[in-house]
């Protein structure tokens, strides 16, 4: 993450006696599906807020990428560019979605952009905290870890699936 970006993320607001959106939200993320509440408050601890309005650019396709965004409130678009120059909305995500895991691992240019469709709130966790936690604790940062694998195979086969179907429709039209 360069310098500015860095800037525009702080820390979400402490819990107070209630829970918090924000931990509500990271409790409905597969990723963190293993954690217990009080790692899952640790987790939010290490994360990163920002707030975008509608029509801001989260990440553009290209971009390398610094991480993964949780979305507390709000909706994102997920485009890509078209080798036209036009542009294609892969995914039109909301409330408790999250988006840009590849990122965590891999240095990998982003694959599409991410925008906001409406006032947005964000929680960011970037490379650097998954690094930081590793080094903090292992045993949490593993269980992410294996889940984001987990994840990525699962998305990989579905992905498979689709490509074959879509291979398969156009001889069935023979």
């Amino acid at each position: 993450m360069t310098e500015p970006e860095a800037a525009l993320w702080k820390p979400p607001a402490p819990p107070k006696d209630h829970e918090p959106d924000a931990l509500e939200a990271l409790r409905a993320v597969p990723l963190f599906a293993d954690l217990r509440p009080a790692e899952l408050k640790k987790m939010l601890r290490i994360m990163h807020k920002r707030s975008y309005q509608a029509g801001e650019v989260i990440f553009r396709e290209g971009e390398p990428g610094a991480g993964m965004y949780l979305i507390q409130r709000g909706a994102v678009d997920i485009i890509i560019r078209l080798p036209d120059g036009s542009e294609r909305v892969l995914a039109q995500l909301t409330d408790r979605q999250f988006f840009g895991e590849m990122a965590l691992l891999d240095d990998a240019p982003r694959s599409a952009s991410a925008v906001a469709r409406q006032p947005t709130e964000l929680l960011g966790f970037f490379v650097p905290d998954l690094e930081g936690l590793l080094d903090r604790d292992a045993r949490m940062a593993s269980r992410v870890l294996w889940r984001l694998a987990r994840l990525m195979a699962s998305r990989t086969r579905e992905l498979n699936e689709a490509l074959r179907a879509q291979r398969a429709a156009p001889a069935e039209k023979r």
